[in-house]
């Protein structure tokens, strides 16, 4: 009888949802990480996307890109030995300039005025 990891891959493949869950596997694997190596700055990092083996990171805080940035190779090294077959080529950081971002200026300038 063949194993439930041996199996739970050909459905995926055949079915056309293999893409989609180790995606997924990677952005929670990711997440997961970030909240354990920044803890601080859990809340104010988010894993967007894996699309073509680019994992994207966003966050509308500097000092949270700062300090996520160095350890973004170390983030690389641990989704390839953990999401195999993912093919993580690449991490990036981006700031986000959204919804968030603007909510937090015009608080600043309702404090300033």
């Amino acid at each position: 009888m063949d194993s439930l990891a041996s199996i739970l891959p050909r459905v995926l493949h055949k079915r056309g949802l293999h893409g989609h869950a180790t995606a997924a596997l990677a952005t929670h694997k990711a997440t997961e990480w970030l909240h354990a190596a920044l803890p601080s700055f859990a809340s104010q990092l988010h894993v967007d996307t894996f699309k073509d083996g680019v994992l994207t990171i966003s966050t509308t805080h500097s000092i949270a890109a700062q300090e996520c940035m160095p350890l973004l190779p170390g983030l690389k090294e641990f989704l390839l030995r953990e999401c195999k077959g993912s093919a993580v080529r690449e991490v990036r950081m981006v700031r986000a300039r959204g919804r968030k971002a603007n909510e937090g200026n015009n608080a600043i300038k309702e404090n300033e005025g």
